[in-house]
């Protein structure tokens, strides 16, 4: 069954089995973003509201709890402003912290085999590896399981130095029947006390990698144990369930290679045909064009009321044209979408609403382009819900 085809609950709740919805309206504010004024402040007013988001989790934000496999890290986007938009590393969300003994493995000197089906193996040592490391640009990082469990903080854009995976996979020469690339990271945890098992690990096709790169650092600084350090994969445009963390194999391997554990895990998370056993029967994990609602706003202008709504888009193959706001089931028009310098990154929209949008409401956005892939938007997975108060 495909997304499309299921209730938004139901779809949610199999996307990222943590969740856990509370009921009731909640507060009836939230806190204003920092400063009096928000993203393309308008004319002349003055941000006197932002209404709470109702029917969330009400989960500590931007506060690590948790830990080993359960541990999460999650961004409170109420607060993102044009300034800033781009996340530091120690803002950039958290789902699974470092492995017990990742220290003493770092210190014990860390490199990365390059193994299976090859004509002969190799070693990568990680400071010759840092040595090669060039800026990758700002790009967007989403957890598969991101949900209104956490006001879908799951999420973030860092600037990423690393090397393209194509240097390293060229000190290796593949043999007859090497058809898919197999990578592992360190990741040995106590028994979760969650849904999460252990075994960071993906199998793709080569082709799936030709953006993909060894990152080093994050945000201008070495990343930190719990983003990976000292190497983790990054595959634009895909969910951070494969981009592997704490790297330490690289192995060439045939079409009868098994999904592994985490494959298997985040198969709904990932939009697959089922959970299939085979490596070779997995799609592209990728990211399609998503976008949601971050604060709904009351401005008070010469006496009168403004209710806007703001949020981000992220994802997909290209920058979407048509971004439209639903308000329950109306169509109340295209968001105005803030420039951004790349769909590898994330941007904010702005939108006004009708005077005829008020109470309980519930947000949602589509995309006017039917060739970009929306699987998620299409089940309104992303749509929040707040009382507009006028």
């Amino acid at each position: 069954m495909s997304p499309g085809d299921t209730d938004r609950r139901e779809f949610l709740i199999g996307a990222a089995a943590t969740a856990l919805a509370c009921s009731g309206d909640g507060p009836a504010t939230m806190t204003l973003p920092t400063g009096d004024t928000s993203v393309g402040s308008v004319d002349g007013g003055t941000l006197v509201d932002v209404a709470a988001w109702l029917d969330e989790d009400p989960r500590e934000l931007q506060t690590k709890t948790g830990a080993g496999l359960d541990a999460r890290w999650v961004l409170d986007l109420t607060q993102l402003q044009e300034e800033g938009l781009d996340t530091t590393q120690d803002r950039l969300f958290v789902r699974t912290e470092a492995p017990l003994g990742l220290t003493g493995r770092i210190d014990a000197g860390w490199s990365i085999r390059l193994a299976g089906l090859v004509d002969a193996e190799a070693d990568v040592d990680i400071d010759a590896l840092r040595s090669k490391s060039v800026d990758m640009g700002v790009m967007h990082l989403e957890c598969s399981g991101n949900s209104d469990f956490g006001g879908f903080g799951l999420q973030g854009a860092v600037r990423w130095s690393g090397v393209p995976l194509a240097d390293v996979l060229a000190q290796v020469t593949p043999a007859k029947g090497a058809t898919r690339i197999r990578i592992s990271g360190f990741d040995e945890h106590p028994p979760p006390t969650g849904n999460s098992v252990p075994g960071a690990a993906w199998v793709f096709r080569p082709e799936d990698l030709t953006e993909a790169f060894l990152a080093t650092h994050a945000g201008g600084e070495l990343l930190s144990p719990d983003h990976g350090a000292p190497v983790r994969l990054f595959v634009p445009g895909w969910y951070g369930c494969t981009c592997i963390k704490w790297v330490e194999e690289i192995a060439w391997v045939d079409d009868d290679e098994p999904a592994t554990s985490q494959m298997q895990e985040f198969a709904s998370r990932t939009m697959q045909p089922g959970v299939p056993a085979l490596a070779r029967d997995y799609i592209p994990a990728v990211t399609d064009v998503a976008a949601t609602p971050i604060r709904v706003e009351t401005w008070e202008v010469a006496g009168e009321r403004q209710i806007r709504v703001v949020g981000i888009v992220w994802g997909g193959s290209r920058l979407p044209d048509g971004l439209r706001l639903w308000a329950d089931d109306v169509d109340v028009g295209l968001v105005e979408q803030l420039p951004r310098g790349s769909h590898r990154t994330w941007g904010l929209w702005t939108h006004e609403l009708p005077e005829e949008v008020s109470g309980r409401t519930e947000f949602h956005l589509t995309v006017d382009d039917a060739d970009l892939q929306t699987r998620r938007l299409d089940s309104r997975y992303y749509a929040r819900t707040a009382r507009v108060r006028r």
